[in-house]
């Protein structure tokens, strides 16, 4: 609060050099400073025009969650017996860890290793010599990859196909932009099957996709970082597959169908309810990965402003 204001001439210097730097910049340029403290837009150009959003239509997703479904909420993988039938049920948590979850970290809280510890105990209660495993994803509806999205950018290990449950967003080595999983909750299911092993367990068969039986109790349960820490990741990463897994979630939240559709209605719902003009606006996605996608520096302005106001400190 004590640094010194810049006065609207400089700002409107900077603003016109950024619009005028075709070479790195490009053509289309829009621009609004605005002074959080007071509101004031500073300098600014074509504010209010409709541009492609890229990676900034990640904000809108990050205000959503945080607002909607609220800082606090974990996403929960749990496991479910009926006879010698486990089944490991998703509910949105993509960065599960392999093996023990690790409290330090976001991509990784909760780990499968831990949940087959617990899924053992269970067993052997039970008497069971070998169980089968199943995995249900249902939660997530419609296409795992947005219309809107390039195939060539999962390809390059930009986004994995969103589903309910996954190990390190479907990587299938350490890179960040490692190539994914097509069918990641198999292969998280896989992976809890070797965990299993390793806690002893006998599993027999192979994983398969399926609803867990009426009447499955459940014996064990692993919850992901909280939202507020979720969305920071996503923001900071700039991760896609994670921002759309919060989109989805808005959307169940809100009574809409866990889909890119019911995704993006949800996201803009929830920002228009936070006071936000959302004339022109268009989502193809909730992660910016898409083609389709329209928002204007305004709005984004706008949105800012209500994130960083001390009346809203959720966001």
């Amino acid at each position: 609060t004590d640094a010194p204001v810049p006065s609207a001439t400089s700002v409107e210097k900077f603003v016109a050099e950024l619009a005028d730097e075709e070479k790195y910049v490009g053509k289309r340029v829009g621009v609004l400073v605005t002074d959080a403290a007071t509101g004031q837009g500073l300098a600014g150009r074509e504010a209010t025009t409709n541009f492609v959003p890229a990676s900034t239509a990640k904000l809108l997703t990050a205000a959503a969650g945080l607002s909607r479904v609220g800082p606090d909420r974990t996403l929960d993988t749990t496991a479910l017996l009926a006879g010698a039938t486990v089944t490991l049920v998703g509910g949105g948590d993509m960065m599960l860890a392999a093996g023990a979850g690790d409290p330090a970290k976001v991509n990784g809280r909760a780990g499968l290793a831990d949940l087959a510890a617990q899924v053992a105990d269970a067993v052997a209660a039970a008497g069971l010599d070998s169980v089968t495993v199943r995995v249900d994803d249902s939660l997530f509806t419609g296409p795992s990859v947005a219309p809107s999205w390039d195939p060539k950018s999962v390809e390059a290990g930009y986004a994995a196909p969103v589903t309910a449950i996954a190990v390190d967003v479907a990587r299938r080595t350490d890179d960040a932009y490692a190539q994914r999983h097509p069918d990641p909750s198999l292969a998280a299911a896989r992976d809890f099957v070797r965990a299993l092993e390793k806690a002893g367990v006998t599993v027999t068969g192979t994983a398969a996709r399926a609803n867990p039986a009426e009447g499955a109790a459940e014996v064990g349960r692993v919850s992901s970082a909280p939202l507020s820490e979720v969305v920071g990741y996503f923001l900071q990463t700039s991760d896609n597959t994670i921002t759309e897994v919060v989109g989805r979630i808005v959307a169940i939240e809100t009574g809409l169908s866990g889909s890119v559709q019911g995704a993006t209605a949800a996201v803009l719902d929830a920002v228009g309810a936070l006071g936000v003009d959302l004339t022109g606006a268009k989502l193809a996605d909730c992660s910016g990965l898409g083609d389709g996608s329209r928002l204007s520096p305004r709005l984004l302005n706008e949105l800012l402003l209500r994130m960083v106001d001390p009346a809203t400190p959720a966001l």
